[in-house]
């Protein structure tokens, strides 16, 4: 009874959630023998767990990671399961079971969430939901920490927020949803599971206490952004949190924009460098400008440079015709002066001889006033 139970609110609750990214639910069949059935649509594709096990698989063989394995490709399927998430906590319910292994994509990259099982309405209204039977392995133990657990534990292990591993169903929202999100993200970008432990036990204790593993990627290393906004989405308090499921998509699709996330604002210097890669155009023509403008200043410089040492070397010119003049005109005039003195020279010789020559006792003296 508790899984036929199950199985109806399961087609209930999925057939009122007519959106692109969760599989629809065509018709409700009862057999003759009373027992039921549901068709939907037919996803032809694989788990998203499996793309992530093979990006994994790359990765540590070193090989490069592109197409559906690469970062962004994953992450963009990553937003649209919040997508379909976010669509159904709008309408009151809540999940409880999201993990890679219950994301489909499709053969043109369609994803879909699956597996309604243990959704549940928010609130009182969904404690109806909640009845059901523990499920065991064929040794009597625990189905393992990877498999939906239902009882008063519902979820899978490896995925619950710390509410539901510690059985709090009745204060179950969106936000343990938002929690599991921000799980199934850390190992989208890290390929690794974001929660430890070799045992049930082990993983359940982790859950319980928010605990994850540390946010290491296999290859390359974890953007900023995306450990802050995984952070957020895993915080402890719920109060601390997204407020939905529409703004964790919202961050995440910022990050693949080159956008600043509200999870990790930029910086001055962050804001600039990412202005520039994301206007790469117009960061070139701005260097284009700076660079001819300093190329116009230089050579601005190198004429006035120049013309300064036109002057300068013109001024050098004339000092150095007026220095040739002045030396010339020196030498002139010493030319003319040892010419005066030359003639003066034989005119004091004349005069001697004549002097010499004549008889100075007879002749005549003569005064001023003789004249």
């Amino acid at each position: 009874r508790g899984f036929a139970s199950r199985f109806m609110a399961e087609m209930q609750i999925t057939a009122q959630l007519d959106h692109p990214h969760i599989v629809p639910i065509y018709g409700l069949e009862v057999a003759p023998d009373g027992s039921v059935a549901y068709a939907m649509k037919l996803v032809s594709g694989k788990e998203y767990g499996d793309v992530l096990e093979a990006a994994k698989a790359l990765a540590e063989s070193g090989q490069p990671l592109t197409g559906e394995h690469s970062l962004e490709a994953r992450l963009e399927y990553f937003v649209k399961v919040c997508d379909a998430v976010a669509f159904a906590h709008d309408r009151g319910i809540v999940h409880r079971d999201l993990k890679p292994s219950n994301i489909m994509i499709g053969e043109h990259n369609e994803v879909y969430v699956m597996d309604w099982g243990i959704a549940r309405m928010m609130g009182d209204a969904g404690s109806a939901q909640d009845t059901g039977l523990e499920l065991y392995d064929p040794k009597g133990e625990p189905t393992r920490k990877d498999r939906t657990r239902v009882g008063q534990m519902l979820g899978t292990p490896m995925y619950m927020s710390p509410e539901q591993a510690n059985a709090l169903n009745d204060q179950l929202d969106g936000r343990s949803d938002l929690y599991t999100l921000g799980l199934i993200l850390q190992e989208a970008v890290t390929l690794l599971p974001a929660v430890g432990g070799t045992t049930m036990v082990e993983v359940l204790t982790n859950a319980q206490a928010a605990k994850r593993e540390p946010g290491k990627p296999i290859a390359g290393s974890l953007p900023r952004e995306l450990e802050a906004i995984i952070a957020q989405a895993t915080a402890k308090d719920p109060s601390h949190c997204y407020p939905g499921a529409k703004e964790l998509a919202a961050d995440v699709r910022a990050f693949l924009r080159n956008e600043e996330t509200t999870a990790a604002p930029d910086s001055f210097v962050v804001r600039i460098g990412r202005w520039i890669s994301k206007h790469r155009v117009h960061t070139m023509a701005i260097m284009l400008g700076l660079l001819l403008a300093g190329a116009g200043g230089a050579i601005g410089l190198l004429i006035r440079s120049s013309a300064i040492r036109q002057e300068q070397y013109a001024a050098e010119l004339k000092r150095q015709e007026m220095q040739t003049r002045s030396a010339l005109s020196a030498q002139t005039l010493d030319n003319e002066l040892q010419r005066y003195e030359s003639a003066l020279g034989k005119l004091v010789g004349a005069a001697q001889i004549v002097l010499s020559h004549a008889d100075q006792s007879e002749a005549p003296v003569y005064f001023v006033a003789d004249f």
